[in-house]
């Protein structure tokens, strides 16, 4: 499907993705349209992965061996969890993100799998903002109820890291 080779194609070249996402929503709906973005954002994330990691990996641990020695060490012991929670929380841009994961040790199968699967609340919210925004300018019946959930997904996914700090504090 052409939406997902674009999309998978962006992230490599810095494109930003969340304006696709929301294109999604407006075209294939909340389902599709967030299956496809996960798709595509997946593929086209390990494309920056692998070109970072086979591109500048070596070159970056000659030039900066102590700041990367302690950044790997890092990465070793908790690298799925900080994966997950910069996909979850958008500390640094996605395009971005990619690139430096690809600079760490961590392997392309944990990659691909803990971006999936992290990527699915950021990726439902911006869908869902489509597929209102869609709803509303169409003047359906059921625009503000969908324009509603769109504001509390919005809501919900900006104050996910605090509720992660709160589900970490009470293990």
């Amino acid at each position: 499907m052409i939406f997902i080779l674009v999309y998978s194609i962006a992230p490599t070249f810095f494109i930003p993705i969340t304006p696709l996402s929301i294109t999604a929503g407006v075209f294939f709906g909340p389902l599709w349209g967030t299956i496809y973005t996960l798709i595509g954002s997946t593929i086209g994330g390990c494309l920056a992965f692998l070109a970072s990691r086979y591109l500048f990996k070596d070159w970056i641990d000659q030039k900066t061996p102590t700041r990367v020695a302690i950044f790997q060490e890092k990465i070793r012991q908790e690298g799925w969890k900080f994966l997950a929670i910069s996909r979850v929380t958008p500390i640094f841009p996605f395009n971005v993100q990619n690139y430096i994961f690809g600079l760490t040790d961590i392997n392309i199968r944990t990659f691909f799998w803990v971006s999936l699967y992290s990527l699915i609340p950021g990726s439902f919210t911006y869908v869902y903002i489509g597929y209102a925004g869609k709803s509303l300018f169409r003047g359906e019946k059921d625009m503000f109820l969908n324009l509603g959930i769109a504001v509390i997904l919005i809501l919900l996914f900006i104050l996910l890291p605090q509720l992660l700090k709160c589900l970490k504090k009470t293990k």
